[in-house]
């Protein structure tokens, strides 16, 4: 036995009363910053602390009077820190990033595993420096340890060893 029930699902007895929003515009002033100093595969700890720097409000410090030259943040994170300039904007000028001991990227250790093998990575330095409208400069600073011989590498951002 079949039931079947014919019915409109719109009441056409309703009126609509909208509401009007205020329009909200979302950028990202310090996205060349991010696309300068992000990379595939970092350490979570830096990843945070670079978007937290890029989307640190300015005007909403304590220490900051709307003066126009350059205003310096700390941020600091559980692996490093970053001292960035920002103009009264917001949008920041330049960086100095400096990490302890990150978990260093797939493409870095490979090419640390590739030149030394069986040497363990002992201690690792990150240090970033920023300079709106120019490339950033990205280093590793490497200790490894085999046995009681220990060894000091700089490596650049694609793997390949600073002299």
């Amino acid at each position: 036995m079949w039931f079947v029930n014919l019915g409109f699902s719109q009441d056409r007895g309703w009126e609509f009363h909208g509401v009007i929003l205020d329009d909200i515009v979302v950028t990202n002033i310090n996205r060349n910053y991010l696309a300068n100093v992000l990379e595939d595969d970092i350490a979570n700890s830096i990843r945070e602390l670079e978007i937290k720097a890029a989307q640190h409000d300015v005007s909403n410090s304590y220490k900051f009077d709307g003066r126009d030259e350059a205003f310096k943040v700390w941020h600091v994170g559980s692996e490093g820190y970053i001292g960035a300039y920002y103009d009264k904007e917001g949008v920041i000028l330049s960086t100095v990033e400096k990490y302890k001991n990150v978990r260093l990227p797939k493409h870095i250790r490979n090419a640390v595993s590739v030149e030394f093998p069986d040497w363990l990575v002992d201690q690792s330095h990150y240090t970033v420096y920023y300079d709106r409208g120019k490339s950033s400069d990205k280093t590793y600073k490497v200790l490894l340890r085999k046995g009681n011989n220990t060894r000091k590498l700089k490596l650049d951002s694609e793997g390949l060893m600073k002299y």
